[in-house]
C-alpha cells in the first residue's frame, strides 16, 4: 500500500500541517480579540492572513487523500489511519495524533469566534431596529403563564 510513497514525505507533509495548525491557531485568538474589541480593521487582516493556512490545510487533506487511495465519495480516516500505521513508525503516528489535535482546537476556535460574531450580529440588529423603532415584541408570561407577545414599543426620538 505504501510502496510509492516514502515515510519521510507524509512526515514533511504533516509537519508542514501542524506548523500551519499552530498559525491557524494564532490567528484564531487574534481573530477572537479582534472580535471582542469590535476592531473591524484588525478583523479584517486577520481573515486575510487566515486564507494561506486554510489553503495549505486544504490542499494537503487532498493530498492524503489521494496518498491513501480514498475516493471522494468513501472518505474515512479509518483508512488514513491504517496507511499511517502501515509504515510502522512511532514518530510519525505520533505527529498525526498532533495534527489531529491541533486541527480539533483550531476547529472548537473558530466555533467561539463565529458564536461571538453571531452575538454581535444579533446584538446589532437589535440595535439598529431599536433605532428604526422596528423592534420586535418581546415574548410576556401571562397570569396563566402562557408567552404572549407586548405589541407596545416607542422610537428611540420618540422616548
Amino acid at each position: 500500500m505504501n510502496t510509492d510513497i516514502a515515510a519521510q514525505d507524509i512526515e514533511r507533509q504533516i509537519a508542514s500541517d501542524i506548523d500551519a495548525c499552530h498559525t491557524l491557531l494564532d490567528l484564531l485568538d487574534q481573530e477572537q480579540e479582534a472580535l471582542k474589541a469590535r476592531d473591524a480593521d484588525l478583523l479584517e487582516q486577520v481573515v486575510k492572513n487566515k486564507m494561506p493556512a486554510l489553503s495549505h490545510l486544504e490542499e494537503s487533506a487532498k493530498r492524503r487523500a489521494s496518498w491513501a487511495n480514498i475516493t471522494q465519495e468513501k472518505q474515512s480516516s479509518g483508512k488514513w489511519e491504517e496507511f499511517v500505521n502501515s509504515f510502522n513508525q512511532q514518530q510519525l503516528k505520533e505527529h498525526w495524533q498532533e495534527l489531529k489535535r491541533l486541527t480539533q482546537q483550531c476547529q472548537q476556535k473558530n466555533e467561539i469566534n463565529g458564536k461571538i460574531l453571531s452575538r454581535q450580529q444579533q446584538i446589532y440588529g437589535r440595535l439598529v431596529g431599536l433605532l428604526r423603532g422596528q423592534t420586535s415584541a418581546p415574548n410576556l408570561y401571562s397570569a396563566a403563564g402562557t408567552a404572549t407577545a407586548s405589541r407596545s414599543s416607542i422610537k428611540v426620538d420618540e422616548a
